[in-house]
C-alpha cells in the first residue's frame, strides 16, 4: 500500500515538473513622468526641514555616481508653510538623522580609566 502511494505521488511530481509552467508576458507600460517629492518634517521645538526630489520610474537607472544628488534634488522651488496666520519660506535641506551608534559599556569603561589617568 505504501508503494501505491510514493508511485503516486512520484508520478504527480513528475506530471508537474514535466509541463511547462513558464510563460513569457510583456507588459506594456504607460510613459512615466518625473513628479516632485515633498518631504518635510514638522517637530515641536525643532526647525522645519525640507528636502524636495524628483522621482524615478521603478525601472529607471539611477546609476549612484557623483552626479546623483545633482539629478534627484530638485532645486529652485518655493516651498512655504503657514501656520497660526505665519507664512515661513522653507529650503532645501536634505538631513539625514542618524541614530547615535551604542558605545559598549566595556569601552566606555576603558575610555573614562584613560582619560582619569591622563587627568593625573
Amino acid at each position: 500500500m505504501n508503494t501505491l502511494k510514493y508511485a503516486a505521488l512520484f508520478l504527480g511530481l513528475s506530471f508537474f515538473i514535466a509541463c511547462d509552467l513558464e510563460q513569457e508576458v510583456v507588459i506594456d507600460l504607460p510613459e512615466y513622468s518625473n513628479q516632485p517629492i515633498v518631504e518635510c518634517y514638522l517637530e515641536p521645538g525643532k526647525p522645519f526641514r525640507l528636502t524636495l526630489t524628483r522621482s524615478y520610474s521603478f525601472f529607471d537607472p539611477l546609476g549612484l555616481d557623483s552626479s546623483f544628488f545633482d539629478k534627484t534634488l530638485l532645486n529652485g522651488a518655493t516651498v512655504t508653510i503657514a501656520y497660526n496666520g505665519q507664512v515661513d519660506t522653507l529650503y532645501n535641506n536634505p538631513s539625514f538623522d542618524l541614530p547615535p551608534l551604542p558605545i559598549p559599556v566595556d569601552v566606555m569603561t576603558r575610555c573614562l580609566r584613560y582619560f582619569r589617568e591622563e587627568a593625573l
